[in-house]
């Protein structure tokens, strides 16, 4: 008996109608099952005189059609195709001469439910997932077949991508450039024909790097050399960026390429959290000498001064590094080129720090600038103040010209403030202590305390709210930048804690556990002073980063502690309290006592506790220590930027909240600033000698208001409007890029090849 026939459509039909087979064919395709005609099933072994021979029989075989069941989007569906795309996709270019030769068509589509797909040019391409073969694709296009997109809005390119065919992709490039079809390519729209429906299409290196099945060296030189493909490998293959800014810079198109794709400091933020090493190579294509715009009238200099500029370079030149001579010039402005107005003879008035040579002794210059614009903002800041990056980042020479340019020109006269204050305040703790202790040892029976020991608390307390209203500050900014929760670290918090409880002493001015913390907090702060000076942070700093790699010899210590105290209070019969001290005194300051007590048990656990703590525990503390501190001060240039490079970042968080209430910069500013402390001096000084100059309850709302003045006025920086975040500058469409000039060594003297040519060519 017969079995029922499968059903197969014709093509060629204006309307399909099912013909009958007596004999279906089975067959694997795609990880499908399908059903179909002998014809197929030849054409998918590449069977060429099977297929002649069926051809022979049936001519019109070409045309009947296979089908599959599938299911997308968890949506059954059925699919179908012809004999040409079985042979196209298995690569059988004899096979599909055959098919052509008979009148298939090339433009034939694999349905999905019932819909056009792709035709037999996309088949080939994705070959079931392997990639096909160039002569199956010259072969083809060759017979004209469409290289248009398919339902999905993705071009022959896609799929080449897609499935990692170097070769492919750059025989589809050329024939798109043939057919005028480049720029299709590096279309993210497109909308769906007779259904005017705009969707979005993955771009074809896109998809090429989010398949996986690419190396770096193919991903790089089958990349277009476009915007589109910084931008990609920016955000999906960073390890590629060097080799493709390398053939950019190949075609002198880096430039153009950078400008186009419009990389801000915000890209520059996102590549350096995902790798260090690709953002500083994208920093070193993006930095270099300027283009001149008129280069006879107006040349870029190439010796320059480094000397101090005035009062406020000198100062700081010698506090900073002991010389009043300047490491390097940096500038942040709206220029990119250095510009010339050749019609009325005029520059930009910066351009005088650079050419004006009557500062001081002159010195070769290379001078650069990163096209790059706004880089100089707190997101990139916060990239280098973070322990979570590579400190390396901090040791190249753009991003450290960066973290001195903000401290230099913004942050230093924070710091100054703050250091003076920490000192003014350690200074009146010590001197209320010893009044105090004075007081107490004297015969005097009266129980008031001396001046001084009120006159320190009241002003701890002030600044203590001061430093609350520095971190609501902080907040606030944050706030405005959309990023609260970046306030939720570590530092922070402490930063908080240290704020809020010297602020407790205006409640309680008697508490001793808040004056013991705040003498802890002032004191370890004078240590700010060290951000101040390049030699000594260089020093300091390796010191501040020890406490996180002693954390694992300090657990085992605590639980060596524990499990020795615990022995020794389980053979002894003291109290917990006095056990407790008596390990410790055995354990970490190793004291034996004169006589050991007890049975052997005793004896021999103390000599074990000792010979323990004192060998093994000491000798891991020396260990860890020594290499941590050789590590740290391997990197102690660069750790010491990233100290600064925090105190920047705040300086910018808090600058958000104090954007439109600067109105004191400048000579007026240090006017007020300087007579703020000598008025508020003179009035701790006064009372301190018990002259009442202010009631006891205005002596608070007077410092603190001081306090506030002082930082407000140090923070009221000029031009610092431009470390804010650009998406709430008031010139939020002004772009900012970062200038440096650094002095070179270069030797004068030739050698003696050099003399003689010049010998030859003056003869």
């Amino acid at each position: 008996m017969a079995k029922e026939a499968e059903p197969l459509i014709r093509r060629d039909d204006p309307a399909p109608v099912q013909e009958y087979l007596l004999e279906t064919v089975k067959f694997v395709w795609n990880s499908r099952t399908c059903r179909g005609h002998p014809i197929h099933q030849a054409a998918l072994e590449g069977d060429v005189p099977h297929l002649q021979r069926v051809l022979a029989k049936e001519p019109q075989s070409c045309s009947l059609r296979f089908v599959y069941d599938t299911e997308f989007f968890g949506q059954k569906m059925e699919g179908s195709g012809e004999a040409v795309h079985l042979a196209a996709s298995r690569g059988f270019t004899a096979a599909i001469q055959v098919l052509l030769a008979a009148r298939a068509s090339p433009d034939a589509m694999v349905t999905r439910d019932h819909k056009p797909h792709y035709n037999a040019l996309h088949a080939a391409i994705f070959a079931e997932g392997r990639g096909g073969t160039t002569e199956m694709i010259e072969c083809l296009l060759a017979a004209r077949a469409d290289a248009g997109r398919n339902m999905d809005g993705k071009l022959p390119i896609h799929i080449a991508f897609q499935t990692g065919n170097v070769p492919l992709i750059r025989i589809l490039r050329r024939h798109m450039k043939i057919l005028g079809q480049a720029s299709d390519e590096f279309q993210e729209r497109w909308t769906l024909p007779e259904q005017n429906i705009s969707r979005n299409i993955t771009p074809p290196l896109e998809l090429g790097v989010l398949g996986g099945k690419m190396t770096v060296r193919a991903i790089v030189t089958s990349a277009a050399l476009h915007p589109q493909s910084l931008r990609i490998l920016m955000r999906g293959r960073p390890d590629a960026l060097g080799l493709f800014l390398n053939r950019c810079n190949k075609h002198g198109r880096v430039e153009e390429i950078l400008h186009a794709a419009n990389v801000t400091g915000l890209d520059v933020a996102q590549l350096a959290r995902q790798s260090v090493s690709s953002v500083l190579v994208l920093l070193d294509a993006a930095t270099r000498p300027p283009a001149i715009e008129n280069e006879g009238w107006h040349p870029l200099p190439t010796q320059v001064s480094f000397a101090a500029r005035n009062m406020w370079d000198f100062a700081w030149n010698t506090v900073n590094q002991g010389s009043s001579q300047r490491t390097l010039l940096t500038f942040l402005n709206p220029d990119k080129h250095w510009k010339f107005d050749s019609v009325q003879f005029h520059c930009p008035e910066w351009h005088i720090t650079l050419t004006n040579r009557a500062f001081g002794e002159i010195l070769q210059a290379d001078t650069a600038v990163c096209i790059i614009p706004d880089l100089v903002t707190p997101d990139v800041f916060t990239c280098l103040a973070s322990a979570g990056i590579d400190v390396k980042i901090l040791e190249h020479r753009v991003f450290g010209a960066m973290v001195e340019h903000v401290f230099e020109n913004f942050v230093a006269k924070v710091e100054i403030v703050r250091s003076f204050v920490n000192v003014w305040i350690v200074a009146l703790l010590s001197l209320s202590t010893w009044a105090l202790r004075s007081s107490t040892q004297s015969l005097q029976q009266s129980e008031s305390k001396p001046t001084v020991v009120l006159v320190a608390v009241q002003f701890v307390a002030a600044q203590g709210f001061a430093d609350i209203m520095l971190e609501f500050m902080q907040v606030f900014g944050l706030f405005k930048m959309g990023r609260p929760r970046d306030y939720l670290q570590f530092d922070n918090l402490v930063d908080l804690l240290s704020a809020i409880l010297p602020a407790y002493l205006w409640i309680d001015p008697e508490s001793r556990p808040v004056t013991v913390f705040a003498i802890f907090v002032y004191w370890s702060r004078v240590l700010g002073i060290a951000s101040l000076r390049e030699a000594l942070g260089h020093e300091l700093e390796p010191f501040r980063n020890l406490l996180r790699g002693l954390i694992p010899a300090l657990v085992i210590t605590g639980i060596a502690f524990g499990a020795f105290s615990h022995a020794f209070f389980f053979l002894g019969a003291d109290s917990l309290d006095k056990s407790i001290y008596s390990s410790f005194i055995t354990l970490i300051t190793a004291g034996m006592p004169d006589e050991p007590e007890g049975d052997m048990l005793d004896v021999g656990l103390l000599y074990m506790s000792v010979t323990f703590f004192s060998v093994f525990i000491l000798n891991i503390f020396i260990g860890v220590l020594g290499e941590q501190y050789s590590i740290q001060k391997e990197h102690c240039v660069a750790l010491f930027r990233r100290r600064r490079a925090e105190l920047c970042l705040r300086y910018m968080q808090r600058m958000h909240c104090l954007q439109q209430f600067r109105v004191c910069s400048g000579a007026l500013g240090h006017i007020v600033l300087a007579g703020s402390i000598l008025a508020c001096l003179t009035l701790q000084g006064l009372t301190a000698r018990g002259v009442a100059v202010l009631n006891d309850s205005w002596e608070f709302p007077v410092y603190l208001s001081v306090l506030l003045c002082m930082y407000y006025i140090a923070h009221s920086s000029f031009n610092s409007e431009v470390l804010l975040d650009p998406s709430v500058r008031a010139d939020s469409q002004k772009l900012y890029y970062f200038w440096c000039c650094y002095p070179v060594s270069f030797d004068v003297g030739v050698d003696d090849g050099d003399v003689s040519d010049v010998e030859a060519e003056d003869e």
